[in-house]
């Protein structure tokens, strides 16, 4: 039971050695120093990877963090990630949870801000139900058909309906409040004490919400894009090398509309 509730603060609160012996002492009704006595001699007869506390060692470099981070999610076995940098399992899962701060604190997250994304109620207004991304494509393709000449993939596009004004503002909208939520949640992080999971895979959860809203604002413009480099399409200027500009300009576009 003492392995136990330590395991569990130090990787949900990080507490060390001296401040769990304390704490699992009166939670357990035992003597500080026979907890600290039991918890030591677990620490060195135990592996790297069941390991309670980190031990004491030099500090870790940010690009050893981010080996860390990238070793854990290409789903390399956790035990050989261990054995590898002589960490313990809860240090790993420690360490790759500051590279995934680090990495959040680094990113530029630009929105539009609106004064509703600070209602009580803004969550239900903006994301309540099912928005213009959830629509499933036209079947058969929305009109005007895709051109008999054109390339399989382009002509693929005209299968994904144009949005109507309303529809493209409710996107919009809904893109840039996830994005001011994301922020919200990344003014919580300090790499420099311990970051929950919870925290991170909520801003996970929410930043790939953001990537669906912005897909669909793209793909259902892509057509208007192909129309366009059809246009200037010549000899020195292929349509793929056109529409793949237009593409990145209507990805950057969808960052600073309001």
């Amino acid at each position: 039971e003492m392995i136990c509730l330590a395991r569990r603060y130090w990787q949900h609160h990080g507490i060390g050695l001296t401040a769990a012996a304390e704490r699992i002492g009166r939670e357990l009704g035992r003597a500080r120093e026979t907890v600290r006595y039991t918890l030591k001699n677990y620490q060195e007869q135990a592996g790297p990877e069941n390991q309670l506390f980190e031990t004491e060692r030099s500090g870790i470099s940010s690009g050893e963090k981010k080996q860390i981070l990238r070793e854990l999610e290409s789903d390399e076995p956790v035990k050989e990630i261990c054995r590898r940098h002589g960490r313990s399992r809860s240090s790993i899962y420690r360490i790759a949870n500051q590279a995934r701060a680090e990495r959040y604190l680094e990113e530029d997250i630009d929105y539009v801000f609106n004064g509703e994304f600070l209602d009580e109620d803004a969550d239900e207004k903006i994301l309540g139900g099912e928005g213009p991304e959830d629509r499933k494509p036209a079947s058969p393709p929305a009109q005007p058909q895709s051109p008999e000449d054109m390339d399989h993939y382009l002509r693929a596009l005209y299968d994904t309906p144009l949005l109507e004004p309303d529809e493209e503002r409710e996107l919009f909208r809904r893109y840039n409040y996830i994005k001011h939520k994301l922020c919200r949640l990344r003014e919580e992080l300090d790499p420099s004490r311990y970051v929950s999971s919870e925290l991170l895979n909520r801003m996970d959860e929410l930043k790939d919400r953001a990537t669906e809203v912005k897909n669909a604002l793209v793909e259902a413009n892509l057509r208007l894009v192909v129309n366009v480099a059809r246009k200037h399409a010549g000899p020195r200027v292929g349509l793929f090398e056109l529409v793949s500009e237009g593409n990145l300009c209507l990805m950057e576009a969808g960052e600073s509309f309001d």
